[in-house]
């Protein structure tokens, strides 16, 4: 989530490297400033989805209105980087879609076109500004443990360099554990 930054060019080459596909959720406003680093990720073959323009909640959940202005303007940016007939319909509501605040968003988010994707493991890179690289990897292993299949939430924000420095030990845990990689497609 939250991507490009300063750290997404370091993030690709690890997944190049571990020939993993991922999925990025992407704010419109960071995609002005780094294009190139979102033409990348869908020319490597990830998928690049939506995760609103400016990521402020007050703006965001202002309104049903206020939600789709935000999901259509980065669709345009997403769009006149990668091509509209290579943009995903596919979504991440900031804060995730399970909360009070977008409960009542979400039945008025599906006349939006959209789809939307939740995560059910993280690496704890949002649960406190202090967390440590043990701290992700121990969040990985609790919350993929007995759970099939995994959808897992990291974040790709300049202050996010320990998602970064832990990535490649997640992935080798994860394929020692017997799973494999695939993007999200709607």
């Amino acid at each position: 989530d939250d991507d490009p930054s300063e750290n997404t060019m370091q993030i690709l080459e690890i997944l190049k490297k571990y020939g993993v596909n991922a999925t990025f959720f992407v704010l419109g406003e960071k995609c002005e400033l780094r294009p190139e680093l979102v033409l990348k990720m869908f020319e490597e073959g990830h998928t690049v989805a939506n995760h609103t323009y400016s990521h402020v909640y007050e703006t965001v959940y202002q309104s049903a209105e206020t939600l789709r202005e935000e999901i259509y303007r980065t669709e345009d940016i997403i769009a006149s980087i990668i091509g509209r007939e290579n943009v995903m319909k596919l979504f991440r509501f900031p804060g995730g879609a399970m909360s009070e605040r977008q409960s009542q968003l979400r039945s008025d988010f599906e006349n939006f076109g959209y789809k939307y994707a939740d995560w059910n493991a993280l690496n704890g890179d949002a649960e406190t500004a202090d967390y440590t690289y043990d701290h992700c990897i121990a969040r990985i292993k609790e919350t993929c443990s007995d759970t099939g299949d995994v959808i897992i939430l990291m974040h790709d924000a300049p202050l996010k360099a320990m998602t970064v420095a832990a990535l490649p030990e997640t992935i080798e845990y994860l394929l020692s554990q017997g799973y494999s990689f695939e993007r999200i497609v709607p």
